[in-house]
Order: C-alpha cells, then structure tokens, then sequence
C-alpha cells in the first residue's frame, strides 16, 4: 500500500472526508490531503495530512496559502478529531533542517585552537625540562 491510500484509509477510518485526498501529481510526487481550508478572516490556517513514516501515523500539517508542495514541517499528530481543530491555529513551522555531522566534527576540530594552547612559555618549558635532566652519576636530576 503505499502513501497516499495509507493516508485516505486513516481518514476514512476516523470518519473525516478531506476537501481534496491525498494523491499523486502528474510527475508522481505525493500530494497531501487538505482537510480543511484556511480562512483569512477568522485568522486560521489551512490544514493538511500526510503520512509520517517515523511515527506511522498520520502528520498534520499547516499552510497559509495554497501550494500543493508545502515546505512548512509537523505540527501534530493526528490522534483524534479535535487535533485538526488544534491544528488550525498552530502557526505553520519549517521543518528542522538535516544535521551535518562532517561540518560539526570541523566546528569541534577547529574550536580546539591549537595555536592559542601552544604559545612560546609553554614551548619553551617543554624544551628546557630535557636540558635540565642531567645523566651524569650524583647528578640530583634522574635520567629517564
């Protein structure tokens, strides 16, 4: 079964009818289910459904305007009916964007700041400790 029937079957299954159910365009990129209209006047967003393969249930989306491919992400679950009616003055949100785990790994790398930890007093303890290390017999310092 794939995307769109899961999401009319859910629908069908909580007794909603949508405005337009969910389907495919010509191109086959998956469009969602209006389930109900925006309404500028009373300051309500449209709400949409789709089918949340992480949590495979039904995901309420909102749009102030009518594109067929939103960018806005989740606002809700479904879980009953009183959910769209929530949904519908949940202002719409942008989804997170994908984490780049190289670019933080350099981020972390770089706030290391080798250079500032490594400054002349410190080179110069380093490379006078081997000097004052002394191998000759009653010499105060040891030889490792």
């Amino acid at each position: 079964m794939d995307q769109a029937d899961k999401i009319n079957k859910w629908l069908t299954e909580f007794g909603i009818e949508p405005l337009s159910p969910a389907g495919y365009d010509q191109f086959g990129n998956l469009k969602s289910a209006v389930l109900i209209g925006a309404d500028y006047e009373v300051h309500t967003y449209e709400v949409r459904a789709l089918w949340s393969t992480v949590d495979d249930a039904l995901e309420l989306h909102t749009a102030d305007w009518e594109d067929d491919a939103t960018a806005f992400g989740c606002v809700r679950l479904l879980r009953t009916i009183g959910d769209i009616a929530a949904a519908r003055h949940e202002t719409p949100k942008f989804p997170a964007q994908p984490r780049n785990f190289a670019a933080e790994a350099r981020r972390a790398i770089d706030s290391l700041h080798v250079d500032n930890t490594n400054d002349a007093r410190i080179e110069a303890t380093v490379t006078a400790a081997p000097a004052a290390r002394s191998s000759r017999p009653g010499s105060r310092w040891p030889s490792w």
